[in-house]
C-alpha cells in the first residue's frame, strides 16, 4: 500500500524567504530550506564581493599606488591574471623610471626602476636602465651592474642592443674573462654569422687581444668574417702592430680605405700609425685626404695642426690654425678642440684669444677657463694661471660651480709650482676631498704633479684612484711606475700581482718592475720567485734567475 503526502496544515516564509516553515499534521515545526533561492542569492553576493573586490584593487593600483594606467577590466579578473598584472605593472615602473632620469630625478628614476624590475624581470630595458646607475661613479657599484645584466641574458639573448651594452660594459671595465665565458656559452660551435654573434664575437676578439692571446683574437676574426666591417679591421691592424710587423699593420688599413674611401675612423687611425712611425710626410697627406672627404667637420683639420706641430713645421701648424677660427670661429666643439691643441702646447697667446671667441660667441666658457689656466701651467707660467683664475671667480664666479675640482687641482700645481707649498696643500686637499672626482680625473691630475717634479703628491693622488677603483689598470700602471721613480717597494709585490693579472703593460715598466723586485729589497717577499718567472715569461727573459 502507497504512503501518502502528508498534507500542510500550515506553512510560512522565514529567513528572508530563504526557507519556509511547515507544520506538519502531528503539529510539529518542520524547516524547508530553498535551495533554489539560497543559491541565486549567493551567486548575487558573490558578484557583489567580487566587483567591491575590484573596485577596491582598482582604486587602490590607481591612487595609492599610483598605476594610472590600471583597467577596471583587468581588475575583474585579478587575482587570475596576476602574473601578466605584475609584468604590466613592472613595465608601468620603468616608463616612469625613464621619464623621472630625463627629468633629472635620479633617486626617483632609481626607485622606479627597481620596482619594476622586480615585477617584470623580462624588461631589458629596464635591466640596462637599473644596470646604468650602479655605474655611477657615486654609487660604483660595478659589480652589481654586470650581476644585472647577467641575469638578462635569459631573456636578452636575441636582443642587439642589450648584448651590445652587456659587452660594451664589461670592455669597460676590463672584465675580458667573463666576456670571454660569455661568448664561449653564447656563441655556437660552428660559427652562425647574425649580427648579435658577429657583435659578441667583435667583443670577444678585443678581449683576447687585450689578453695578448693574439690567435685566438685572430680566430674569432676570420670565423664571424670581421675583417669585413672597420672595427675588425683596425684589430687585425693593432695585432700586427703589437707583433712588431709596421708595415703589414698600415697595409691592411690601406688596403681597407682603398674599398671604403669614405670611412672617416680608419684616416683617423691610419693618421695615428703613421705619427707613431715617425712618418709625418704620410700622415700630413692622410689628413689632407681626410680633410678633403670632410670639409665641414673641423676634426680633420685638427688633426693637421696637431701633425704640423709634432713634426717641427710649427709655423705651418700656426697658419692652419688661423684658417680654422676664420671657417669655425662660430662652432663651439671647433674651437674647444682648438683650445685644447693650445693647452697641450702650452700656448697660452692663443687660449686667451679662444677664451674671447668664447665669451663673444656667449659659448660656456667653463671648459675654455680651465684649458686658458692649464695652458699656463704648461707654460710653467704659474703666477699667470693664479692671477687668472682669481679673475675669473670674480669676474663670474658661477663657472666654477660645475668645474670646482678641476679648479682646485689646477690651482694646486700653480702654487706647487711656485713653491707656495701652504696654499698647495689648502687646494690639493680640497680636491681630495671632493666625492665627485672619477679615477681618470685624478690620474689626469697626477701626471701634471709628475710634470712639475711633484712625485709625492703624485702618488698620493694615485693612492686615492687606485682606492676608489681597484681593477683600474692605468692607475695601477701609473701608481707602480710612480713607486718605481721613489724607491718605494710599499705594496709593490701585490700591486704587480694584481697587474700581471690584468690587461697588458707596458713592457718598460714591466722590465723595471723585474729589476726591482730582483733586487735585495725583496729577498724576503713570498711571491718575489713567482711574480718574477710571470715577468720573464712576458718579457722573453732567456735567462730570469741571473
Amino acid at each position: 500500500m502507497k504512503s501518502k503526502t502528508p498534507k500542510f496544515s500550515n506553512k510560512s516564509t522565514v529567513l528572508l524567504g530563504l526557507a519556509i516553515l511547515v507544520k506538519l499534521p502531528s503539529g510539529t515545526m518542520k524547516l524547508k530550506p530553498l535551495w533554489g533561492r539560497i543559491f541565486l542569492l549567493l551567486v548575487l553576493l558573490f558578484n557583489l564581493i567580487w566587483v567591491g573586490k575590484s573596485v577596491g584593487f582598482y582604486y587602490y593600483f590607481k591612487y595609492r599606488r599610483n598605476f594610472e594606467i590600471v583597467k577596471f577590466s583587468d581588475m575583474i579578473i585579478f587575482p587570475f591574471n596576476r602574473a601578466e598584472h605584475s609584468k604590466l605593472t613592472g613595465d608601468y615602473y620603468i616608463e616612469k623610471s625613464k621619464k623621472a632620469l630625463k627629468e633629472g630625478n635620479g633617486r626617483a628614476a632609481l626607485s622606479l626602476a627597481q620596482k619594476g624590475l622586480a615585477r617584470s624581470r623580462g624588461n631589458i630595458e629596464g635591466r640596462m636602465i637599473y644596470a646604468k646607475f650602479f655605474l655611477f661613479p657615486e654609487i660604483g657599484r660595478i659589480d652589481k651592474a654586470i650581476k644585472v645584466l647577467e641575469d638578462g641574458i635569459r631573456y636578452g639573448r636575441n636582443n642587439e642592443e642589450y648584448i651590445s651594452f652587456f659587452c660594451n660594459v664589461l670592455l669597460h671595465y676590463q672584465k675580458d674573462h667573463k666576456l670571454i665565458a660569455l661568448a664561449r656559452e653564447l656563441l655556437p660551435e660552428n660559427p652562425n654569422i647574425n649580427s648579435i654573434n658577429k657583435t659578441i664575437a667583435m667583443s670577444a676578439a678585443q678581449a683576447y687581444y687585450f689578453r695578448g692571446k693574439y690567435d685566438l683574437a685572430l680566430k674569432l676574426v676570420n670565423d664571424y668574417e670581421l675583417y669585413k666591417n672597420t672595427n675588425g679591421v683596425i684589430l687585425t691592424s693593432k695585432i700586427e702592430w703589437e707583433k712588431g710587423d709596421r708595415a703589414s699593420s698600415i697595409k691592411k688599413v690601406r688596403d681597407f680605405i682603398n674599398l671604403n674611401p669614405r670611412e672617416d675612423r680608419l684616416y683617423s687611425y691610419l693618421g695615428d700609425l703613421f705619427r707613431k712611425s715617425g712618418d709625418f710626410k704620410n700622415a700630413i697627406k692622410n689628413a689632407v685626404t681626410r680633410s678633403a672627404n670632410n670639409p665641414l667637420s673641423p676634426l680633420p683639420r685638427i688633426e693637421i695642426i696637431y701633425t704640423y706641430f709634432h713634426s717641427g713645421n710649427k709655423a705651418r701648424a700656426l697658419e692652419e690654425v688661423e684658417s680654422v677660427i676664420r671657417q669655425f670661429n662660430n662652432d663651439e666643439n671647433a674651437m674647444k678642440a682648438l683650445a685644447n691643441f693650445a693647452a697641450d702646447t702650452g700656448n697660452v697667446k692663443l687660449t686667451r684669444r679662444l677664451y674671447e671667441i668664447a665669451l663673444e660667441k656667449d659659448f660656456g666658457v667653463s671648459d675654455f677657463s680651465l684649458l686658458f689656466i692649464e695652458s699656463t701651467l704648461v707654460s710653467r707660467n704659474y703666477q699667470g694661471a693664479i692671477d687668472f683664475a682669481e679673475e675669473l671667480a670674480q669676474e663670474n664666479p658661477s663657472w666654477l660651480k660645475s668645474s670646482e675640482e678641476i679648479h682646485n687641482s689646477l690651482l694646486s700645481v700653480a702654487y706647487f709650482g711656485l713653491g707656495n707649498v701652504e696654499f698647495g696643500e689648502l687646494y690639493l686637499n680640497r680636491f681630495l676631498q671632493s666625492k665627485k672626482i672619477e679615477p681618470q680625473m685624478m690620474l689626469a691630475v697626477a701626471k701634471r704633479f709628475n710634470d712639475i717634479n711633484e712625485k709625492h703628491k703624485s702618488q698620493r693622488i694615485l693612492i686615492k684612484a687606485n682606492e676608489a677603483e681597484p681593477d683600474n689598470q692605468s692607475v695601477l700602471s701609473k701608481l707602480v711606475e710612480i713607486n718605481l721613480n721613489l724607491g718605494n717597494s710599499q705594496n709593490m709585490a701585490e700591486n704587480l700581482r694584481k697587474l700581471l693579472n690584468m690587461r697588458q703593460t707596458s713592457k718598460k715598466i714591466l722590465r723595471r718592475a723585474y729589476k726591482e723586485i730582483s733586487s735585495d729589497r725583496f729577498v724576503f717577499e713570498i711571491e718575489r720567485n713567482n711574480i718574477r718567472l710571470e715577468l720573464a715569461e712576458i718579457l722573453k727573459l732567456n735567462n730570469p734567475n741571473s
